[in-house]
């Protein structure tokens, strides 16, 4: 009877624990069959959009889901590689610096012939039929592998976002609703969402619109945006 209760205990715990931890993400796996994912930064007029609630404004019913896209400079514009609709906006950057865009690897997540890719910056290869391209860092996850720069001892915590692709190709959106150190937003990714490349976006300003609602009020200006949408 004891060995009884104790294993209630351990499966009730055990669950408690998977709950609160799955109830601090928000995740999007993309349906490729219903939806299209999209980038955005400037409007017709060439004025950045910066807010969620002002891309809405083009038609609030086609938007599934929009996040904040990577990291910028402090001019606003995008810190590397960036292709909205074919077109390059910003090359890419290969330099070496200081903070978490350049913390190697980093990565692309970028669109060819309307199919989904996310590799490292060093093996990015430029091409007329690339969609869309995004540039950010650190790659969290590369080929399976948690990035070792980062452990379970990691205290820096910030609300977290990032991009994913499974090992058969799923697109997966996650979006921590409160803060988080980089190793667990990345242990997380790869031990719920089975994610083989996983490449962080941003941290702090990172902002989610699901399905009509908003993970919390958006306080910064955003530079682009992910968004999915349907077809």
């Amino acid at each position: 009877m004891r060995k009884i209760c104790l294993l209630a205990l351990f499966l009730i715990t055990s669950i408690f624990t998977f709950s609160l931890e799955e109830s601090n993400y928000i995740v999007y796996n993309v349906d490729f069959k219903k939806e299209n994912v999209k980038f955005y930064w400037l409007n017709n007029d060439g004025i950045p959009f910066e807010k969620i609630d002002n891309l809405l404004k083009l038609n609030p019913n086609k938007f599934k889901f929009i996040m904040n896209g990577g990291i910028y400079n402090d001019d606003f514009t995008p810190e590397g590689l960036y292709i909205e609709n074919g077109k390059e906006f910003t090359p890419i950057n290969l330099n070496d610096g200081a903070g978490n865009f350049y913390e190697k690897p980093n990565g692309v997540f970028y669109f060819y012939k309307n199919k989904p890719f996310i590799v490292t910056s060093e093996k990015f290869k430029s091409n007329s039929k690339i969609n869309y391209a995004l540039q950010s860092g650190p790659m969290l996850i590369t080929n399976g592998e948690l990035n070792p720069s980062f452990t379970d001892k990691s205290t820096s915590k910030f609300i977290r976002n990032g991009v994913c692709l499974t090992k058969n190709n799923s697109l997966i959106f996650i979006v921590s609703r409160n803060p988080v150190t980089l190793y667990e937003f990345s242990a997380y990714a790869k031990s719920t969402q089975n994610c083989y490349n996983f490449l962080y976006m941003d941290g702090s300003l990172s902002r989610a619109y699901k399905y009509n609602e908003m993970n919390a009020p958006q306080k910064k200006p955003f530079v682009t945006m992910i968004a999915v949408e349907i077809k």
